[in-house]
């Protein structure tokens, strides 16, 4: 069935319709606390002309494309579902497309499959999150890597730069893939020469992403009187991921603690002398940690399980279906962990600039950003659009090797 023609499309609308049926069980406009919260009245501030410091803590674009939706309608938590459903239908029919291109129709069809029932891209559908708006613009990444390494001009590379850089104002789990895909795409020598690598790979990215923080920095120098060319937030993420305290407490009182820690039972608490927006001080403080127990730079590889297990997926286990979704993470994590094992130790073979281009650099920067910072299941989900192809794509060979001494390797499967 999975070879029919006609099986993608009705894929992808089955996707639209799980997913709309999802955001009227489970409306938008029914969650909104916490975190969720947190981005809605900032997004409500920043429409009435209000900007604060602590706005720019966390990534500003989500916070400001829910401005616009409550600028627009009334009804505003229905139709940000609506633009979710429609966002995580685009994000599967991306990503069926690059693994197509990549690894042969038959594995972008299960792909695909998996996706459409992929119980976390779904349930994400039903929140104010960034969760679905982040993968999404990850799907897009994925295609312009692929469009650069096979064709490597100027043009794909800015439409890489842009992509990256506005995911940048929603979320920065994927901040480490920059430079990882410019020295990769450098040592690989897609290019043939280091000047012309320079010229059609690096120099527009870089360009766009420079003209990006400075856009961060004029709108928070306009707005809060201070150049700030990103976010805020990774100083206190350090002191979060290395230091003994789990429930942080701000100069302004205002505590905080990662789902993780709450649901692992860390309860250690330390009140802190300044601002959770002092990014530079807490960075400091987190190497201190660092310093007094270095073991933390071990324990920290804990941080990549914990993207699979050991936790559970908020808020998604404060719903009536966590009992199917704590059992949807325990499949999902062996079939992700076996399956992307196999994987790595394919591209350690292969040393395809393809298969690692593509495929594994986004994947071990989501794991060396977890591991200098903190980590939790939600973390992952984006990541997905990865995960679930490099995945299947090593089960494929784990399969086909238990039927033949010599399976053909993933990247070498038609690209059709």
């Amino acid at each position: 069935m999975l070879a029919n023609r006609r099986t993608p499309i009705l894929l992808l609308i089955a996707a639209f319709f799980i997913r709309l049926f999802y955001v009227f069980a489970y409306p938008v406009g029914d969650s909104i606390r916490s975190d969720i919260k947190n981005y809605v009245e900032i997004g409500e501030m920043i429409t009435n002309g209000v900007w604060l410091e602590n706005h720019f803590f966390q990534p500003i674009g989500f916070p400001m494309l829910l401005g616009g939706f409550q600028l627009v309608a009334v009804d505003w938590p229905f139709w940000f579902g609506i633009f979710q459903v429609v966002l995580s239908t685009l994000t599967l029919s991306i990503c069926w497309l690059v693994t197509k291109r990549c690894f042969g129709t038959s594995l972008a069809t299960k792909s695909l499959f998996v996706g459409t029932f992929h119980l976390p891209w779904i349930a994400y559908t039903g929140f104010a999150l960034t969760e679905t708006s982040f993968t999404f613009l990850l799907s897009i990444l994925a295609l312009f890597s692929l469009k650069i390494i096979r064709t490597p001009q100027g043009k794909n590379s800015v439409l890489w730069g842009i992509t990256y850089a506005v995911a940048m104002w929603f979320k920065s789990t994927h901040a480490l893939l920059l430079p990882l895909f410019l020295f990769f795409s450098f040592k690989s020598k897609m290019n043939s020469s280091g000047k012309l690598w320079l010229k059609s790979i690096a120099m527009p990215i870089l360009l766009v992403f420079l003209v990006s923080m400075v856009a961060h920095g004029l709108l928070t120098l306009q707005t809060i009187g201070k150049f700030q060319m990103g976010p805020s937030a990774a100083g206190f993420n350090l002191v979060e991921g290395k230091c003994p305290t789990n429930t942080n407490i701000d100069a302004d009182g205002k505590e905080w603690m990662s789902p993780l820690y709450f649901q692992l039972g860390h309860r250690a608490s330390k009140k802190w002398d300044f601002r959770v927006t002092e990014s530079r001080e807490f960075f400091w403080e987190g190497l201190k940690c660092i310093g007094d127990n270095p073991f933390t730079l071990v324990t920290s590889i804990e941080n990549v399980g914990f993207l699979f297990t050991g936790n559970f997926l908020w808020p998604v286990n404060q719903l009536g279906l966590k009992n199917f979704a704590q059992l949807y993470e325990l499949v999902f994590a062996i079939f992700s962990i076996v399956g992307l094992s196999v994987f790595f130790l394919l591209c350690w073979r292969s040393v395809d600039k393809e298969l690692i281009s593509i495929w594994a650099l986004p994947i071990i920067s989501l794991f060396l950003c977890v591991y200098i910072f903190k980590s939790e299941i939600r973390f992952r989900l984006p990541f997905d659009v990865w995960i679930i192809p490099a995945a299947l794509a090593a089960w494929n060979f784990i399969f086909a090797a238990l039927r033949s001494n010599s399976p053909p390797l993933p990247a070498h499967e038609s690209r059709s």
